[in-house]
């Protein structure tokens, strides 16, 4: 927590086009403290007042996914160009382009190549990637559905049962789990799909 702290004041004063998260990583990666999966050296400690089943999770799981491409550590993670900039120097840099929305491109790029896209002109900033974990026990009491399906404080408790939910996205998998019922049958009863193309 001090070092996010530590990278959070530095990333203000320098004006590195890294983001903190990402410098952090570096300096871990520099440090030697990541282990070629991407989890952390963290010896567990037999002192009975650190909690050793914290420590396993932060043993267990990835801080930030590597992947090995040709032999090179690689991760995956954002790079927002200067206005009018292409990406053919972060390409030329080492970096593969794997998506691209206005002056924002996904890529994956090797570990001891990021300090130096950072400092192309054409790039802005740098952001790998972070892992996320979902919290759905959490979400559903702190946007009180339980208390809505339970009925606490309401005339009746509301389960969304016979409910018809309206969706306006840029788009959606008509195949995901969530759209089908426990026969694996669609609950999807209509769609528009507009092609501005066509």
């Amino acid at each position: 927590m001090l070092l996010c702290l530590v990278v959070n004041i530095a990333y203000g004063e320098s004006g590195s086009k890294l983001s903190p998260y990402t410098n952090a990583f570096l300096e871990m990666h520099k440090q030697g403290v990541i282990k070629a999966d991407g989890t952390l050296k963290i010896p567990m400690a037999d002192d009975v007042s650190v909690k050793t089943e914290a420590l396993g999770l932060v043993q267990k799981n990835p801080i930030t996914k590597i992947m090995y491409i040709d032999g090179v550590q690689m991760v995956e993670g954002f790079v927002v160009l200067a206005d009018g900039a292409d990406m053919t120097d972060v390409e030329f840099a080492g970096a593969t382009v794997v998506n691209k929305a206005g002056n924002v491109i996904v890529v994956r790029m090797p570990i001891d190549a990021i300090e130096q896209i950072s400092e192309l002109e054409s790039v802005e900033r740098v952001e790998i990637t972070q892992p996320v974990k979902l919290y759905n026990d959490v979400a559903r009491e702190v946007t009180n559905v339980d208390a809505v399906h339970s009925g606490t404080g309401l005339t009746s408790s509301f389960t969304g049962e016979g409910v018809i939910v309206g969706i306006v996205d840029s788009g959606i998998d008509f195949n995901h789990i969530a759209f089908k019922d426990e026969d694996g049958n669609t609950r999807i009863v209509r769609a528009f799909v507009y092609d501005e193309a066509g």
